[in-house]
């Protein structure tokens, strides 16, 4: 048996971010950017059999060549996005985000799919209603809500296939081995999230 695999995968990814003071209360920075990965898998396989002794490794040395399969895939996403996160003095917190993402296992007019979230906190202990608070040294209410996309699938799920192995009686021919479903898109899962950091007992439990 003589086998090889060879796997290629490029990624990049690149972004630019901007800080900034508003007045002398207000903060925020902002990243926009964009990604790329690129996958593949080249896959051989040749089994011989009938060699003149064991001291023969190579296929070359085979009597008859037996079985032979090779397989190639490969897929890619290419996403961008977005988010900016404000700091309002010192005691609200809000950042929004947003991303497109495109991939090759989906259909056509399906490839992409946008996901954006937003978050929100409220820092209670710098308020003048408890700044002064005995009990907490730190307490911030948060909130959260987003999509997020799945891909992981099979690489050609949305395609017609065809295997070339249907040849009869030394004629060649091809079979159908997936029906294509070119409607197939990203599935989005959403979530919602609030809670409470604290802190008491000069933060020694938090």
């Amino acid at each position: 048996t003589d086998g090889w695999t060879r796997v290629f995968n490029y990624t990049t990814n690149n972004f630019f971010q901007y800080v900034t003071t508003l007045n002398e209360k207000h903060t925020m920075d902002a990243v926009v950017g964009m990604s790329y990965q690129e996958s593949s898998r080249d896959f051989s396989n040749l089994e011989g059999q009938q060699f003149p002794s064991n001291n023969y490794k190579e296929l070359v040395s085979a009597a008859t060549i037996t079985a032979g399969t090779s397989r190639e895939t490969r897929f890619s996403f290419l996403s961008y996005f977005a988010r900016a996160n404000f700091k309002l003095s010192d005691k609200y917190l809000v950042s929004v985000s947003g991303r497109v993402d495109g991939s090759s296992r989906f259909g056509e007019g399906n490839k992409y799919g946008f996901f954006p979230a937003v978050s929100a906190g409220w820092i209670l202990s710098e308020e003048s209603f408890l700044s002064e608070s005995r009990v907490f040294d730190f307490l911030k209410l948060r909130v959260s809500y987003g999509l997020t996309g799945n891909a992981e699938i099979e690489n050609f799920a949305s395609l017609g296939l065809y295997a070339g192995d249907g040849g009869v009686a030394g004629v060649p021919g091809q079979r159908p081995t997936q029906l294509a479903n070119p409607d197939l898109k990203w599935e989005q899962t959403a979530q919602f999230d609030i809670g409470f950091d604290f802190g008491f007992l000069n933060n020694r439990i938090t």
